[in-house]
């Protein structure tokens, strides 16, 4: 059984799911109640926390393009440090505070992203779909596309390794970008 949770771990990183399986610690008696993985190869496990919050006396209120956020989907969202919501988009990106939802400027090529990373040092990784991938550190926002050595423009997944290299699967292979 710790074989195929090793392994799933390891795919996780792969298809740049660091973040939810690579952390995860799973002792003795968690392994005993994993039955088995579903489609999305997930690990089958009670939730530990309940996401509409309903026992607590929350409830889950749907963002959409009719109460504040500026379009009907997302295709990704990451949590910085700062306590900022992003949501990736076709229409670009999107941050949220708690309260507002202001969509950031895309005449730089923020447009169609398809995947959101946080990294190690707090930086927001913003992989698109045409437009390769930036990185925004600070308010600073820099770009990799074709001409600055990617294999393609179009980002699927990104995540990062132990030493702080970033990993940027495209359509056409993977690009390392290193710690600086």
């Amino acid at each position: 059984m710790k074989k195929a949770v090793k392994f799933l771990k390891g795919l996780a990183l792969v298809f740049g799911f660091a973040a939810i399986l690579s952390t995860a610690k799973v002792t003795d008696a968690e392994a005993a109640e994993i039955q088995s993985c579903n489609a999305s190869g997930n690990i089958n496990r009670s939730l530990s926390v309940d996401p509409t919050g309903k026992d607590e006396g929350f409830s889950a209120v749907l963002f959409d393009n009719s109460n504040g956020l500026p379009t009907s989907e997302a295709n990704a969202i990451a949590e910085t440090g700062e306590g900022f919501i992003w949501i990736g988009s076709y229409a670009g990106l999107i941050r949220y505070d708690g309260n507002t939802f202001e969509r950031m400027d895309s005449t730089g090529g923020l447009t169609s992203i398809k995947c959101l990373y946080v990294d190690s040092r707090d930086r927001l990784w913003i992989g698109t779909n045409d437009n390769g991938v930036a990185v925004m550190d600070k308010g600073t926002i820099r770009i990799w596309g074709k001409m600055e050595g990617m294999k393609s423009a179009h980002t699927r997944a990104i995540t990062e390794d132990a030493d702080g290299n970033i990993y940027v699967a495209t359509a056409c292979g993977v690009t390392v970008i290193d710690p600086e």
